[in-house]
């Protein structure tokens, strides 16, 4: 589960984090030496011992197993109290990170229900056999493995466990049948209107997650079993923010598949790591900064610990400031929604209108809707706190968005270009949305770095000329009563450089003649 570009980012920060050691070492050796003429030992030993406190809370996300794919949402993006309500269950828990709270007691009560009914077609042998399949000791190893163990170990032993699987795999299950319009239950309507929609939402949360494994299994023990799967393809397109006349990649049954949540992301990520991928801060920092890290430490010895963590942390690449949407625009540059899901595929083309350079960047429609925040910012969460580099994408989607958009005109302008096409509320609104989901985590600045460059490079290139030729068509060609202006002007303009040439030619041949009949020159 760990692959190779998780062990890289946690071998470079490692890497990193003994640097930094190294050197408050060396910096401190001259004190140690009068610390040991005094006989006081522990100062020095106290002072590495902070150190590497400050260290160890540097870095949150490289303290957990690359095994624990179902983690706590990093602090950082928690500490939000307005934006904690998007990362906690409203009506159900799923798994143990929330578990047992009274607010979602109502929902807990009735999973037993819930499994009873999922398989009353096929009896209770089959509900036995899978729970005594999810109660095995080895498979409860590697389902604990996915959490964090110092956040729930101490509530659940195995049989606790296991029981907590079995009722949230068949919950989940009953869940995605009964929201594809199937209702193969016994008793139905149990759940009402406004418990399907927070239900939705709960169940894409990363810290109400179970592994994938559990939900397979309870697929694997029913006899609907593959229209379960396209069930479970149907769930999440229609989960998903990507537009509807949007083109889904196929799913890929060779892909690992950790939770819902991670089986979302793929369904907009699928195949992207082949096109330019993002990377993940850590892995960014290690591989562009290692040196300068090490520079900035050995310059600072003398320093505080706090400085040489500031110093450390100086990893992300600058940020390349594009212009807004209206501006490209105005500089021959065109939007237009992109025909598939797929949150990589930016593309970048110029061409040739008449006698002018104009340039269309296509970018992957997506709705903007009270729900698509929490799964911004789940996703995000989920990226943020992955191991894998190269998996930013959703992340880097939205901080493009953001730095194109800096008005409701600029909103305005790609939602007339179908990138926004199926979003509700108003164009501030959905500028406000943006905005506030971006500003709940980190940015990648070294995301579409090729498709940055070139609109950056046409902007600089052919803003003025393109400006000029469009303020024209803006001042003339807007109304219909501003052409008609511009035609009269013209039309003067020419009759009096007529009237001009025959004043200066004396005599009056046959134009001059049909002109004085006809116009009254």
């Amino acid at each position: 589960m760990s692959g190779k570009g998780g062990q890289n980012v946690d071998n470079k920060v490692v890497e990193v984090k003994n640097s930094v050691v190294s050197d408050v070492v060396e910096a401190h050796h001259d004190v140690s030496k009068d610390v040991e003429v005094r006989g006081d030992d522990r100062h020095i030993e106290r002072l590495i011992s902070d150190l590497e406190k400050e260290l160890e809370s540097a870095w949150p996300q490289q303290q957990t197993s690359s095994k624990q794919q179902i983690v706590k949402v990093p602090r950082s993006m928690s500490a939000n109290k307005d934006d904690d309500i998007y990362y906690k269950p409203k009506v159900v828990s799923i798994g143990p990170y929330h578990y047992g709270k009274d607010e979602l007691k109502q929902i807990q009560d009735l999973k037993l229900d819930f499994a009873r009914d999922l398989f009353f077609r096929d009896g209770m042998n089959k509900l036995k056999e899978l729970y005594k399949n999810l109660h095995d000791a080895s498979l409860l190893k590697k389902l604990k493995d996915y959490y964090d163990p110092k956040s729930f170990e101490h509530r659940f032993d195995d049989q606790a466990f296991g029981d907590m699987m079995f009722l949230d795999g068949c919950f989940i299950m009953y869940y995605i049948l009964l929201s594809c319009g199937r209702h193969p239950f016994e008793t139905k309507g149990t759940l009402l209107n406004h418990q399907m929609m927070s239900i939705r939402q709960d169940l894409f949360l990363l810290e109400n997650q179970i592994p994938f494994t559990v939900i397979e299994m309870v697929k694997n023990h029913l006899s609907s079993k593959q229209d379960c799967e396209k069930d479970i393809e149907r769930f999440i397109d229609q989960s998903t923010f990507s537009s509807p006349t949007a083109t889904k990649p196929p799913a890929d049954p060779a892909c690992e598949v950790y939770h819902l949540l991670h089986l979302l992301q793929l369904s907009l990520t699928k195949d992207c790591k082949a096109d330019a991928p993002p990377k993940n801060s850590s892995s960014a920092s290690a591989d562009h900064h290692d040196s300068m890290n090490k520079d900035a430490a050995k310059s600072n010895t003398s320093s505080s610990s706090s400085n040489i963590l500031s110093a450390a942390h100086q990893i992300q690449p600058p940020q390349q400031s594009l212009p807004k949407v209206k501006e490209l625009m105005n500089a021959g540059i065109h939007f237009k929604a992109n025909r598939t899901t797929l949150l990589c595929q930016i593309g970048f083309s110029r061409h040739w209108y008449h006698m002018f350079s104009r340039a269309t960047v296509r970018l992957p429609p997506v709705i903007m809707e009270a729900f698509t925040k929490y799964l911004f910012l789940n996703l995000m969460a989920y990226e943020a706190s992955s191991h894998k580099p190269n998996e930013m994408w959703v992340t880097s989607y939205i901080y493009l968005l953001n730095s194109l958009i800096n008005k409701s005109e600029d909103v305005k302008a790609l939602r007339d270009a179908g990138v926004f096409a199926d979003s509700e509320g108003s164009d501030d609104d959905i500028r406000n949305l943006i905005k506030d989901i971006a500003a709940a985590g980190g940015a990648d600045h070294s995301a579409y770095l090729d498709v940055k460059n070139k609109i950056t490079s046409f902007h600089n290139r052919f803003k003025s000329f393109n400006q000029s030729i469009s303020e024209f068509n803006d001042k003339y060609f807007n109304s219909p009563w501003s052409f008609l202006a511009l035609v009269g002007a013209v039309l003067a303009l020419f009759l009096t450089a007529v009237q001009t040439y025959l004043a200066m030619k004396g005599e009056c041949d046959d134009l001059c003649k049909f002109l004085k009949v006809n116009h009254h020159l």
